[in-house]
């Protein structure tokens, strides 16, 4: 019931907020379209092991509602997890992105000349380094669909700051030694400082 009452009273509020907003699309136009790129950092978890990526964005917005970017992140730091926890053998296993690679279009949804709300969908890779305990490093290679979004504000026109919300579903694994398997999806969280060219 409580569930109903706020999708409801949510639902109103945005009623009452596009039109609003609406009118306000007139006046929101960026100040700059075109070029633009970003370098920040990205915190995720893989199977339980905690990632750190710094990652870099070139991007083209087209207009103030659509454009286009692409993405290259490089891992810093991982984590490690224990497989078969529960048996007489279990086994601890580094893990470490390596990189990851993905293309998106984004659409904007402008709230002022500086200030937008997006979200974006692409595909994209990543590369794994595992380390189980007394065994050989491999490498393990992922594929798939990504999705999110955030929000960005320049402070000048044209340096700000972005955060944003990604959604990795792997659907392709290359994994070897057997030891990524499980949840075959991340939540990543982003923050980046932004320049326009």
């Amino acid at each position: 019931m409580k569930s109903l009452m706020f999708v409801t009273a949510a639902a109103s509020t945005l009623a009452l907020a596009l039109p609003a907003a609406a009118q306000g699309w007139s006046v929101s136009t960026p100040e700059h379209t075109g070029a633009y790129g970003e370098l920040g950092y990205t915190g995720t978890s893989i199977h339980g092991a905690d990632q750190s990526i710094i990652d870099g964005r070139l991007g083209w917005r087209f207009n103030r509602f659509i454009g286009a970017e692409g993405e290259l992140g490089v891992g810093v730091s991982g984590g490690a997890r224990t497989f078969g926890a529960d048996t007489t053998t279990p086994v601890g296993v580094g893990l470490k992105q390596r990189y990851n690679a993905a293309g998106y279009v984004v659409g904007y949804l402008p709230l002022t000349p500086r200030a937008d709300l997006f979200a974006r969908v692409g595909y994209g890779a990543a590369q794994y380094r595992l380390d189980p305990a007394g065994l050989a490093q491999y490498d393990a290679h992922t594929n798939g669909f990504r999705f999110g979004g955030g929000a960005q504000f320049f402070v000048d026109g044209q340096n700000g700051i972005r955060a944003q919300y990604t959604r990795y579903d792997i659907q392709n694994l290359s994994d070897a030694g057997g030891y990524f398997g499980g949840d075959r999806s991340t939540n990543e969280w982003s923050v980046a400082l932004s320049h326009r060219f």
